[in-house]
């Protein structure tokens, strides 16, 4: 999670839960990607001032950006799915590439492109 101005936290909660955060990122496992994308989704438009919820693949190179336009209940989704994609964070001045994140990242035999990512890290 990232969090932007002045953090609130959950008082109790060992560790710490941000209750204001601007971005939460998962990486999406075989066994938490149904509830990441249910349950967790649905539940993100409630949490004030959270503008980027990011669903990164651990399985494969791909990740599903859902942007909240300030000031509004309004969603917008992305997908991205190549190592050369680069995912805006706009409202927070950052880029992220995909090449980046999963440059230490070895999928299982025979996926050519991730095998080549990890050989050839982009710094």
């Amino acid at each position: 999670m990232v969090g932007c101005g002045e953090l609130r936290y959950q008082p109790g909660t060992k560790p710490p839960s941000l209750l204001n955060p601007t971005l939460i990122i998962e990486v999406l496992s075989e066994s938490t990607w149904k509830h990441d994308y249910s349950r967790k989704l649905r539940s993100c438009p409630s949490i004030p001032g959270l503008l980027y919820y990011l669903l990164l693949d651990s399985q494969q190179i791909g990740a599903d950006l859902f942007a909240r336009e300030p000031g509004t209940l309004v969603w917008t989704h992305y997908s991205f799915d190549q190592l050369s994609d680069v995912v805006p964070l706009t409202a927070l001045g950052i880029e992220l590439p995909l090449a980046e994140v999963y440059a230490a990242v070895v999928f299982g035999e025979g996926d050519d492109e991730a095998a080549e990512a990890a050989e050839n890290p982009v710094m």
